[in-house]
């Protein structure tokens, strides 16, 4: 198997991980048996397969050294790009941006090889136009995703949540608080709930660095402290829970 073979069988692979991640179903074996070779070698595998003297003198082993090394490398500086753009990590998102940096990097190095003719046998469109062809049906996969976030809602976790009784509400009542301080608008579940009793279920959606704030009226027949949950709108698993005692 020569280099182009290698390279289009890296953006083969790349596109089967971003479909599977983007799947309704999800299985744990599927997940782990394409998500490794995706974030520990594929996006290094371009630098690996370079046309180099360096490289050529380190073997095939030394070229699999290089390109988990370099994966590595760019899987960290992938993180922190989608970080500072304000997308949320999620699996889906993070499989996403190494399928687009391992199809791209290995399309690139294949159109070098076939323009400089640089690889073992002679140069062939095809090739080409088959990195054209993924790239093409690739970056369409990519706009569609993005337009629906990727298919799949998100939550952040960096939320605030606050119950306060006392100067902050009107005498007896309790004033619950959310802020949203993810870079991106979310939607939320406020539960808010004392000895069994609900007393708030409300869905919040926020806008960035917004935050919005409800009343209630715990009951005064009890010592049970009001309970604040707040959780994604499609999961039951906390977020923020806030308990507060109320002595009157």
């Amino acid at each position: 198997m020569n280099r182009h073979q290698l390279l289009l069988a890296a953006e083969a692979f790349a596109v089967a991980a971003a479909l599977l991640a983007l799947a309704p179903v999800q299985l744990a074996w599927l997940r782990i048996l394409f998500g490794v070779p995706l974030a520990v070698l594929l996006p290094g595998l371009p630098i690996a397969l370079a046309p180099s003297a360096a490289l050529e003198r380190l073997g095939n082993a030394g070229r699999i050294a290089v390109a988990v090394g370099a994966s590595i490398t760019i899987d960290m500086c992938a993180g922190l790009a989608l970080a500072s753009l304000g997308v949320a990590l999620t699996p889906t998102s993070t499989v996403l941006a190494l399928a687009v940096i391992s199809v791209f990097g290995s399309a690139g190095l294949a159109l070098h090889l076939v323009l400089t003719h640089r690889e073992e046998e002679p140069a062939r469109p095809a090739p080409v136009l088959a990195a054209a062809a993924a790239l093409g049906a690739f970056a369409i996969l990519v706009a569609l995703l993005g337009s629906a976030n990727f298919l799949q809602p998100t939550y952040g976790t960096i939320v605030q949540l606050w119950a306060l009784p006392g100067r902050t509400a009107p005498d007896g009542t309790i004033s619950v608080g959310v802020r949203n301080v993810v870079s991106s608008r979310r939607a939320y579940r406020l539960h808010v709930s004392q000895g069994g009793a609900s007393l708030l279920d409300a869905r919040v959606d926020l806008p960035q660095g917004a935050s919005r704030t409800f009343l209630v009226d715990p009951s005064s027949a009890t010592t049970e402290p009001v309970v604040a949950v707040l959780s994604g709108v499609s999961t039951d698993t906390p977020l923020r829970t806030v308990k507060v005692w109320v002595v009157r």
